[in-house]
């Protein structure tokens, strides 16, 4: 039995150094992308918003203030106006003109309003009112009396839940109610929410539209509720859940057995055509450990396709029912996600990996001539005065090493350059 000569150990050995060099520079070009923390721009993005609505609320107090007085001294006028003779045309002149001149300021203020709110409207979030199966219904951007908009919210889905709750639930109980300043969505006697102005502004309507947009969108809401949640609707989620269940059983059986039968081969081609692995006269493999090996793969195999057969069901499953029904799109994005960044980074980044690529090579070739100067001094073909030929394998080794660190040097140098000029032209 021979062993493997010296040569070809090396060659072995320089391509798993390259073959490491490469994992090495892979993992610093795609460090950076892949796992990037978020938390502080998520912060500051927080404190922008904050800051943005503290200043926003600031100038619509003002707003309310001013109209209020305006209202006020309108008010006055009218019931003037109303009282006078019709003989004082001059004073009535006078008094109309100053209510035009009130409504026209109104109306300014509307349109200071509105144009300041739709400077923020990128910037600044909203908060959501949620319905029943974590789905949003409409979002609140703006705070009304002592509650932000994030309690409004909050308090406006608790009290459609509330209403969800009651057994005789009777869609034609919802109506709107015209307040002085606002418009009431009423449940019986239960103030849902309160539509003002600014809500009507930040959602580009009239309080009218919006009004009855968020009537019919909380009607629908609780006509769902109602209908999915109803004992024959959970009767048919139910027998098609236990349908799944029975189906993914069937198919991890016959998944199994089909296994099974690849291992029944497997174990027949011993010594046939699974002769084992060898280098040469060296026996890497002999056929016992090779149907071993392919025993373990086999194995490994099954219980693969049989975890993604129950991952593929599961959000089947929870599709079926309505309160599950978001665990269906958390499973999936546990695995698309990260093969998404993945696939985005690698894209964004391929010309710095065609880079790395084209320095292997040109550092391969190196090491490939100063190799086959190693073999032709050993052989004595190649004379250096004063160099004996033992000498040829240390050097060349120590200078493999030396060339394949300049080269790891030269992949990170290069990826730092390339990064600092994206950051830069971001």
């Amino acid at each position: 039995m021979q062993k493997i000569t010296c040569g070809s150990s090396n060659i072995l050995i320089m391509k798993i150094n390259l073959r490491c060099i490469l994992l090495i520079a892979f993992q610093v070009l795609l460090a950076g992308p892949l796992f990037a923390q978020t938390d502080s721009s998520d912060k500051k993005t927080d404190s922008l918003n904050a800051i943005i609505l503290q200043e926003y609320n600031r100038k619509v107090n003002d707003f309310n203030q001013q109209r209020i007085a305006d209202s006020i001294h309108l008010a006055k006028l009218q019931v003037e106006l109303g009282s006078m003779k019709t003989t004082d045309n001059l004073r009535k002149g006078e008094l109309e003109k100053q209510i035009q001149e009130i409504k026209n300021k109104d109306a300014v203020r509307i349109a200071q309003k509105k144009a300041r709110i739709d400077s923020m409207r990128q910037s600044v979030k909203g908060y959501p009112v949620e319905g029943f199966f974590n789905d949003t219904l409409f979002l609140i951007y703006n705070r009304s009396g002592g509650f932000t908009a994030k309690d409004r919210a909050s308090a406006i889905s608790q009290r459609i839940k509330n209403v969800a709750k009651k057994s005789r639930f009777n869609p034609d109980s919802i109506r709107l109610a015209d307040g002085e300043t606002n418009i009431d969505i009423i449940y019986d006697e239960t103030v849902l929410m309160s539509i003002s102005e600014n809500d009507a502004l930040w959602n580009n309507m009239s309080k009218q539209e919006l009004a009855q947009k968020n009537l019919d969108t909380i009607n629908q809401a609780l006509k769902k509720y109602k209908s999915e949640t109803s004992l024959a609707v959970l009767a048919k989620e139910i027998a098609l859940a236990l349908l799944v269940l029975l189906i993914v059983s069937v198919l991890i059986y016959f998944v199994i057995k089909l296994f099974q039968w690849f291992a029944k081969k497997i174990n027949q081609q011993e010594g046939k055509k699974l002769k084992g692995i060898k280098i040469r006269d060296y026996t890497l493999f002999d056929s016992h450990r090779e149907v071993g090996v392919l025993q373990a793969i086999n194995s490994l195999l099954k219980w693969v396709v049989i975890l993604l057969v129950v991952y593929l069901a599961l959000p089947v499953i929870f599709g079926l029912f309505p309160w599950t029904e978001n665990f269906a799109q958390t499973l999936f994005g546990f695995v698309l996600s990260p093969v998404k960044k993945i696939g985005s980074a690698l894209w964004n980044y391929l010309p710095s990996m065609i880079t790395i690529v084209v320095i292997v090579l040109i550092f391969r070739y190196i090491l490939n001539f100063l190799y086959f100067l190693r073999i032709e001094i050993e052989k004595g073909k190649l004379r250096i005065p004063g160099f004996y030929p033992d000498w040829a394998n240390p050097t060349y080794q120590i200078i493999r090493i030396l060339i394949m660190a300049f080269m790891l040097v030269v992949i990170i140098y290069i990826l730092s350059i390339i990064r600092y000029k994206q950051q830069r032209d971001n």
